[in-house]
């Protein structure tokens, strides 16, 4: 938090700790840390600043289901609490089902379509996209 030039309040990051299921951890090392429990520390980090918005790139990648609901929701409740706006990167298609209002698809750093989520994955424009959505290698 300092970093980021705020004072650090040691009760909200006791509590965003509590939300992100690291209560207790507060002085373990990175190395004694599961790769679940970095993924919701690097969660954390973000969370306690509350943020106008979120950049995050593939939040859950390697992690068990229990992980993924977790952060699934941390993130949900966050843009609830606070209409922070979510950027969400992701190859999961049940997760960005699940999470996001709109989806976009991007092939060879070129922005295919941006549409509602059940537009995206249910009336696309683009026959890519479609084809995507559908589980065919597109790219």
């Amino acid at each position: 938090m300092e970093i980021r030039g705020k004072s650090k309040d040691h009760n909200q990051v006791v509590q965003t700790l509590e939300r992100v299921g690291l209560a207790g951890l507060e002085q373990s090392g990175a190395s004694s840390l599961s790769g679940g429990e970095l993924q919701r520390v690097a969660l954390a980090r973000a969370l306690v600043l509350k943020t106008e918005a979120l950049l995050l790139d593939e939040p859950t990648s390697n992690l068990d289901p229990y992980n993924t609901s977790l952060i699934e929701s941390l993130i949900s409740e966050h843009h609830q609490m606070h209409k922070s706006t979510i950027v969400l990167v992701t190859h999961n298609l049940f997760q960005a089902r699940r999470l996001a209002q709109r989806c976009a698809l991007l092939l060879d750093g070129q922005l295919v379509e941006v549409a509602p989520t059940n537009t995206f994955f249910e009336a696309a424009n683009d026959t890519r996209v479609s084809a995507f959505v559908h589980g065919d290698m597109v790219y």
